[in-house]
């Protein structure tokens, strides 16, 4: 089988060429790799050499080798989760206004009842004192 060269990251973190043979992964020197030091396959897949086995890591970079640039989706007049928050955010602004209105509209209903109060008090008074001004009169 042919030799796919490959990086190997040591357990210092420095960066070393090698390659894989067979399903093993040597130094470009030919050694086997050390301890825990890591791999990633050309299919993007990682593996950490243990016990002098290469297990996976679980780390799989071929899906973001794969996907390209990222592009933005074109509108198709469904809601994306973008317009969904938006939506959402609206729909609470709207239910706070509305219970600001309410708040409002409770407010000024008191405020006029208290007003009608005052003007009836203010009448009373008034009545009040002219009377005890004939009174005083007489």
């Amino acid at each position: 089988m042919a030799k796919t060269p490959t990086t190997i990251t040591t357990t210092g973190g420095k960066k070393v060429s090698g390659y894989i043979e067979n399903g093993k992964t040597y130094y470009s020197s030919g050694k086997r790799i050390g301890e825990g030091d890591t791999v990633t396959t050309s299919s993007g897949k990682e593996y950490v050499m243990k016990g002098g086995v290469g297990v996976p890591t679980g780390t799989d970079y071929s899906i973001s080798r794969n996907q390209g640039a990222y592009k933005a989706p074109i509108s198709t007049g469904k809601s994306s989760s973008l317009n969904t928050a938006e939506d959402a955010y609206a729909k609470l602004e709207r239910e706070r206004l509305k219970a600001q209105r309410k708040a409002v509209e409770q407010a000024t209903s008191k405020l006029q009842a208290q007003k009608e109060t005052i003007g009836t008090e203010y009448g009373n008074l008034e009545r009040q004192a002219y009377i005890q001004g004939k009174l005083a009169l007489s």
